[in-house]
């Protein structure tokens, strides 16, 4: 049972630390959120395995933060650390959600901002693109929000600056 208790702080330790990061993304302190996501994603590994949802959390936690990191400093590494992060983010997600489901979304968004962002303009639009038809199966299109807006004019500008219009 001590094992047990102690198995129960771990996991709440990571969790606490995770929303701590989030936190510091809300603050913009970017550097600081991606060392609590860094770490609550060794504790939930070592604990629930590579395909378990928070895993996928964490690391689209992450990708996100290396993203937004990536705005202000031009390090091809933390794209391409971002790009894997968020691939993996999205596999796992899929292998336990359905398509659909706003966390897939938020995952395609971030790596079609990435792929945006590193060049790629093809994969950028193709992500882009499903993460718009992932919200319209889920919601319609009588449900627009100004999420919805910003989704709709990236894949315009991205489908203009690759030629398709």
């Amino acid at each position: 049972q001590k094992e047990q208790t102690n198995d129960q702080d771990v996991l709440k330790l990571g969790e606490n630390v995770m929303a701590y990061g989030l936190a510091l993304v809300s603050l913009e302190q970017f550097d600081e959120a991606l060392e609590c996501f860094r770490f609550s994603n060794n504790i939930f590994q070592a604990k629930y395995g590579s395909d378990h949802l928070r895993i996928a959390e964490t690391l689209h936690h992450t990708g996100y933060v290396l993203e937004k990191l990536g705005e202000t400093s031009a390090s091809s590494d933390q794209v391409h650390e971002a790009l894997d992060l968020l691939t993996e983010a999205l596999r796992i997600r899929k292998l336990h959600l359905v398509e659909s489901h706003p966390d897939v979304e938020e995952t395609l968004l971030c790596l079609g901002k990435v792929h945006h962002r590193s060049g790629n303009i093809r994969y950028a639009l193709d992500f882009f693109c499903a993460a718009v038809t992932a919200r319209d199966s889920r919601l319609g299109r009588k449900s627009l929000r100004m999420n919805d807006a910003e989704s709709f004019l990236q894949v315009g500008l991205l489908q203009q600056e690759a030629g398709g219009i």
